[in-house]
């Protein structure tokens, strides 16, 4: 099973966990789980983490608040910005792939733990970022209805201001 080019059985068995990887998804997109089944997995969970070199924007942080889960996620890219009521872990180093000619932030390890562990010992930080969270992603901004207006207004605005094709190409 492969996830966006990684063999994650393959790095599990390298760092000793393949025996306690759980796989939510299927090989084809078409096999993904259903909204309930989701909901169990991610009711399952006491913190969700992600050490992710970057993201547009982070679904399974924003499914994860919804469903009361506290988050820790890296200080940069979108999570950064839009998940508000998260741990937030320093990124000092970055990292490029020249294969998708991308760079991104690489959390620090010490006070990724250190949250990591706060969260394991203080059930009510647990609980305040978990009612945070679910209040976070409710709020209308968040709505696809207002998503996708906003979508709308900025590609009509950009279709607009295209500048017109030449006669040359035509």
């Amino acid at each position: 099973k492969q996830d966006t080019g990684w063999d994650l059985h393959r790095v599990a068995a390298h760092h000793g966990v393949a025996d306690r990887l759980i796989l939510t998804g299927g090989d084809d997109i078409r096999e993904m789980q259903g909204r309930r089944k989701l909901q169990l997995i991610y009711g399952s969970l006491d913190v969700q983490m992600t050490t992710t070199l970057g993201e547009g924007w982070g679904l399974t942080t924003m499914e994860g608040m919804a469903c009361g889960i506290p988050q820790i996620v890296p200080d940069s890219s979108a999570l950064a910005e839009w998940a508000v009521p998260a741990v937030k872990v320093p990124c000092s180093r970055m990292l490029m792939n020249p294969e998708i000619n991308t760079v991104g932030a690489l959390v620090d390890d010490v006070p990724f733990v250190a949250a990591l562990q706060k969260l394991y010992r203080d059930k009510a930080a647990r609980a305040r970022l978990s009612s945070q969270g679910i209040a976070h992603v409710r709020r209308n901004e968040f709505s696809w209805k207002n998503v996708a207006g906003r979508f709308s207004t900025v590609l009509s605005a950009a279709l607009r201001e295209r500048p017109a094709r030449s006669k040359v190409f035509a």
